[in-house]
Parts: structure tokens; C-alpha cells; sequence
């Protein structure tokens, strides 16, 4: 009887293991389905830009701009090719991350600077990417990814599609970023659950329909400072105190041939 009861145990015990080892792949098979972009989107993000680069550098109003001033075009690409190691030309997407700021007695800490995930259509070489760091950069290793760290920047490749650049000024030094970037870093992995103020644009994101989605979140700790800010606006600037009570809200980019503005702009709503 107790045979019986062991042999029991043990296969409950390997039935156990194998259905947790199934839910770890399950879950990493989610995140992994996830676009790169989507997955550095957390309670933590303010706000966040993803944009076609490739499609609005081809709209017909900048391509006018650039027939008609060709320095403008030659010095833009050069530029490109000078800070990020690749052609502006290859760029696909850029995504633009900026993180909530600390509120604490009354006062907002001084924000930290924006993350940029870019992907490109050709594969990005690796070489002249890590080359941007800077020549006294060094290599620290986070899982699977290799951050390359200067002076003034982190730059990691996520694959041969996608890159990724950290910037680092002001209180958010490169002495101050390790735990930053572990959780950057384990937010690639495992995932963050996306806020439900930021939900509208990544689901409208990932439709493909739009030049670009913004999506932003106020949490009510940093709200409540806006309005105190606000009602400090002048008469003139009465029209904006209403963002003071926005809790989040989308705004879509869109070109329109033939429309009086090609180029349109929408609020497409706001959460009081």
C-alpha cells in the first residue's frame, strides 16, 4: 500500500513539474510573440510615440521639402549615419519611451530621458551600432542582451532588426542606471503588463493604420500637481487647464491627400 502511495506521489509530482514547465514556456511563448516595442511599455511609461519612420520620410510634403532644399535631406542623412551607425534610410519604426517622474512632498524629481527602439529593414551592423557608444565605451551583459555603455548613452541590439539607444544626463547618470537597467532589461524578457489608460494605443498601434499613435497616462499623484500648476496659467492660457484633469488619452498622425491639412493630428480621446 504504501509502494502504491509513493508511486503515487511521484507521478503527481512529475505531473506538477511538467505543467509549471509548460506554463513557463507558455508565458515565455507570449512575450516572446510580443513586438520588441510593445514590451517596454509598463506602469512606469508616461508616454510613449511609436511611428512609421520609413512612411513619413516618404510623404509626398517631405519629399517636396527635400527636392527643393537638398542640403536639408544630405545633412539629415549624414547625421543619421554619424549618431546611430546606419541609414536613415533603412529605418523602419522608432518608439519613444518616457518614463512617469517621482512625486514626492508636492515636488516632481527631474524626468529621466526617453528610451528609443528603433527597427530598420535591412539587418543593422553591429560593429558601427556599438561604435556610437562612444571609444571609452564598455560591455555589460544582461541576460541574453549586451549593453554597450559610454559617457553618455547605452546602445544594445535586441536582434538584427532592432536596436535599442538609452541616453543618460542630468540626476540619471550612468551612475545611477544599474537599476534601471535590470528592469528595462527584464521587462524585454518577461513582459510588463500594459496600464489600461495605454491599452487604446497599443491595440490601435498594432493595427497598422496610423503614421504614428501617442499614448499617455497621468497617475493621480503627478494629476493632481498638473492642476496646481495650472491654476497658476494666466488668462490667456485658460484653454489648456482642462489637461490638468486628463488621466490618458491617444492622439493619432495621419496623412490625407488632398485634405486642407495632409498632415492631421487627432486627440481621438482623453480619460478624465
Amino acid at each position: 500500500m504504501s509502494r502504491r502511495l509513493f508511486g503515487a506521489a511521484v507521478l503527481i509530482v512529475l505531473l506538477a513539474l511538467v505543467g509549471a514547465s509548460w506554463r513557463v514556456t507558455s508565458v515565455q511563448a507570449k512575450v516572446e510573440d510580443k513586438p520588441f516595442w510593445t514590451r517596454l511599455i509598463g506602469p512606469q511609461t508616461l508616454l510613449f510615440h511609436h511611428a512609421k519612420a520609413s512612411d513619413l520620410l516618404n510623404m509626398p510634403v517631405v519629399e517636396d521639402i527635400f527636392k527643393q532644399t537638398p542640403e536639408i535631406k544630405e545633412q539629415m542623412q549624414q547625421g543619421f549615419q554619424k549618431e546611430m551607425g546606419m541609414a536613415l534610410s533603412d529605418l523602419e519604426t522608432v518608439t519613444v519611451y518616457i518614463e512617469l517622474p517621482k512625486v514626492d512632498g508636492g515636488k516632481m524629481e527631474e524626468p529621466r530621458p526617453p528610451y528609443f527602439l528603433l527597427q530598420t529593414k535591412k539587418p543593422i551592423d553591429a560593429a558601427a551600432f556599438k561604435a556610437t557608444a562612444g571609444n571609452d565605451s564598455k560591455t555589460i551583459q544582461f541576460g541574453k542582451y549586451a549593453l554597450t555603455i559610454g559617457k553618455q548613452r547605452g546602445v544594445c541590439l535586441l536582434d538584427e532588426h532592432t536596436a535599442l539607444l538609452i541616453t543618460f544626463e542630468g540626476r540619471h547618470n550612468l551612475e545611477n542606471a544599474p537599476q534601471d537597467l535590470i528592469l528595462l532589461f527584464a521587462s524585454l524578457d518577461a513582459g510588463t503588463e500594459v496600464p489600461e489608460g495605454l491599452k487604446p494605443a497599443v491595440e490601435l498601434s498594432l493595427t497598422n493604420k496610423h503614421l504614428s499613435v501617442m499614448g499617455f497616462q497621468v497617475p493621480k499623484d503627478l494629476g493632481d500637481l498638473l492642476q496646481e500648476q495650472m491654476k497658476k496659467l494666466p488668462p490667456m492660457m485658460a484653454m489648456f487647464k482642462p489637461l490638468g484633469v486628463i488621466q490618458s488619452g491617444v492622439m493619432t498622425t495621419d496623412y490625407v491627400k488632398g485634405a486642407e491639412n495632409d498632415l492631421q493630428i487627432k486627440l481621438l480621446g482623453g480619460n478624465m
